[in-house]
């Protein structure tokens, strides 16, 4: 008797232990409105020039109902145009994986991530590595990025470059990697 008590606390104490700890593949997302699922832009912005809007449509998304779409404005040569999030808390030394679906035309696109000291102030950009053309299907792209030390905050910009380009994201991604 004193057995079977044991073995049931032992059981229920492992099973309590797996649902409290999360398992090391769970991803957590940091971005508000990820999938623009609010049916609001907010709290993206448009960085330099561009047009931004979020569209219902389940049958033209990627996922869910909404999309964003994006479009460059008539900028300089080597010019740009760019969504950017919020500010977001980063951690020195953890990997941080940054993603978007996207289907764009005529241009490229690529996902920056501004670094921030603690007090807010601007310590570098993380360009990051080039990504493939668009090819007017939708497309995953992302990178990852390990903020320094002295990096807690970035802020993320999906990027748009070429006369013209044409962008319509959807579930924007910034995943913490355990």
């Amino acid at each position: 008797m004193l057995f079977r008590s044991f073995r049931r606390l032992l059981s229920l104490t492992v099973a309590l232990l797996a649902i409290a700890v999360p398992a090391v593949a769970d991803v957590v997302n940091l971005l508000q409105n990820p999938g623009f699922e609010d049916g609001l832009p907010e709290p993206w912005s448009v960085y330099h020039v561009g047009v931004y809007n979020v569209a219902r449509n389940p049958t033209t998304a990627h996922g869910g109902d909404y999309y964003a779409t994006f479009a460059t404005r008539p900028t300089v040569k080597g010019g740009y145009c760019a969504l950017r999030s919020p500010a977001l808390k980063v951690y020195p030394g953890i990997t941080y994986e940054v993603g978007v679906w996207a289907k764009g035309t005529n241009g490229d696109l690529s996902i920056w991530c501004s670094e921030f000291s603690e007090s807010g102030q601007v310590v570098g950009n993380n360009f990051g590595p080039d990504q493939p053309a668009f090819t007017g299907e939708w497309q995953h792209f992302k990178r990852t990025f390990t903020p320094d030390a002295g990096v807690l905050g970035s802020q993320l910009f999906i990027v748009l470059s070429g006369e013209r380009s044409e962008e319509h994201t959807s579930e924007l991604q910034s995943h913490l990697n355990l």
